[in-house]
């Protein structure tokens, strides 16, 4: 198909196959990190447009659905992946990063956890935005989003190294 003009239904099973691949490889590396037999991260099967309301699920079940990641119970987080949008600049306040972080707060709020995005862009390795401070990690970013939240942008990796599972579970 080089060269040819794709349609909105290719476009759309492309944009699929890429979240599908980005969420295998943040649960792989959630579970290197993180995991254990007994307990470990998969990938919610549905896309959040066909799961039903969390509203009307028994607290558990809404847990496991929410967020795009499947966490282990105690986790306190609810996972937003998120996988390309290159032109998102981290350093300055802007509508792409802010929706990402508003629908980790909605979902997240529903079930009282903490909200959390984790974002592969293309090409740079993976990005975990939590509104947690943690001063050993040199390379964090302090984001002010449009509405003057803050949150802090970490190397996902340097964050799951540098930290304790007291850190990520309740």
């Amino acid at each position: 198909m080089t060269g040819q003009i794709k349609t909105a239904s290719q476009k759309g099973k492309a944009a699929k196959r890429k979240g599908v691949r980005v969420e295998g490889e943040l649960v792989d590396i959630l579970n290197e990190y993180l995991g254990s037999k007994q307990q470990r991260f998969a990938r919610v099967g549905a896309s959040s447009g066909a799961r039903p309301k969390n509203t009307d699920l028994p607290i558990e079940a809404a847990v496991m659905l929410t967020g795009d990641i499947i966490c282990p119970p105690g986790f306190r987080y609810a996972i937003e992946c998120k996988g390309g949008y290159s032109g998102i600049d981290l350093l300055t306040s802007n509508k792409g990063l802010d929706s990402f972080l508003s629908q980790s707060i909605e979902s997240s709020a529903s079930i009282g956890l903490d909200p959390m995005v984790c974002w592969k862009m293309n090409r740079k390795p993976w990005t975990c935005i939590i509104r947690e401070r943690f001063d050993d990690i040199s390379s964090m970013i302090k984001y002010t989003s449009l509405t003057g939240d803050v949150w802090y942008v970490y190397p996902l990796i340097d964050l799951l190294k540098r930290t304790t599972p007291r850190f990520w579970f309740k």
